[in-house]
């Protein structure tokens, strides 16, 4: 997933960070303060999962500042229906410890449009399996499912849920996710 890179002018120094979330008025939940070695300065974009980073919390808890470290850090947003919502139901790093900062995403300035959730996730684990669930006009879309999100970029979606998975992987033999 590709975000865009903002930045501030401070005493002729440039300082760059991500938006992440929407809360009402679409106002940015946290801003991700990063280092221009991170993202390709070029074209303006930082693509997650991010490896070998960590993040510090600033004084201010809305501010996340992205440093050098040894973990991976993934970002999923479940998208709402039309007027309706999305939600995060489960996180799942495969044993691993991890940290996460959820967020909203307002899709309109007061969320009329609906409302769906994100999360950013600092793991020491090459992949993250997120349960979501979502409602309102899907327009043939998938009201839950899993998504496994991979170290190296790569996403699979699964339109069943962990009840379901289960029971395939004992009928069908199939090998652990």
């Amino acid at each position: 997933m590709e975000k865009g890179v903002w930045f501030k002018e401070v005493e002729g120094k440039r300082l760059y960070y991500v938006p992440i979330g929407a809360k009402d008025y679409l106002k940015p939940v946290y801003r991700l303060w990063i280092a221009p070695r991170f993202f390709n300065v070029e074209t303006g974009y930082i693509t997650f999962p991010i490896n070998k980073a960590d993040i510090k919390e600033a004084k201010n808890k809305d501010n996340l500042i992205l440093t050098n470290g040894n973990k991976n850090l993934f970002i999923v947003e479940v998208e709402p229906g039309y007027r309706g919502s999305g939600h995060i139901i489960q996180i799942d790093t495969f044993g691993h410890e991890y940290r996460e900062w959820r967020f909203p995403l307002y899709k309109s300035e007061r969320g009329n449009k609906g409302i769906g959730e994100g999360a950013l996730i600092l793991t020491t684990a090459p992949k993250v399996r997120i349960a979501w669930q979502k409602d309102g006009k899907l327009y043939g879309g998938l009201p839950e499912g899993i998504t496994i999100v991979y170290e190296d970029g790569r996403e699979e979606e699964l339109d069943f849920t962990d009840e379901d998975l289960d029971l395939l992987k004992n009928e069908l033999g199939g090998e652990q996710l």
